[in-house]
């Protein structure tokens, strides 16, 4: 019994959610800025052509921590970076927003 939720838990920890469209953008975003073709990006991130492109185009929902390494290695970024730039640039925006609220009702308290 013990055996099976732990490896639950691994598989859970495997995976990591993201809003596709945000992380897609920014893969987007960064290869376009550096005039890189896919084929050059998917290279680099030792990822196949149609692996970057479906990145790329939200058709993967859940990456693997693994992939999300290769990503960030292709974007020359560091994990937390990668994760970082996904907060700020997806629901992270939701997430500010909420952040600053508590933060005036805590200033308003004071």
């Amino acid at each position: 019994m013990e055996d099976t939720k732990n490896q639950s838990r691994r598989k859970a920890a495997r995976f990591v959610e993201v809003p596709e469209s945000v992380l897609g953008r920014i893969i987007y975003l960064y290869r376009e800025e550096r005039k890189m073709t896919m084929k050059k990006l998917s290279s680099i991130m030792g990822l196949s052509i149609n692996d970057v492109w479906r990145l790329e185009n939200g058709k993967v929902a859940n990456p693997t921590i693994a992939t999300l390494e290769k990503i960030a290695k292709g974007l020359e970024l560091t994990l937390s970076g990668l994760i970082d730039k996904m907060m700020k640039d997806g629901y992270g925006s939701e997430y500010a927003n909420r952040k600053k609220n508590k933060k005036k009702r805590t200033d308003c308290e004071a």
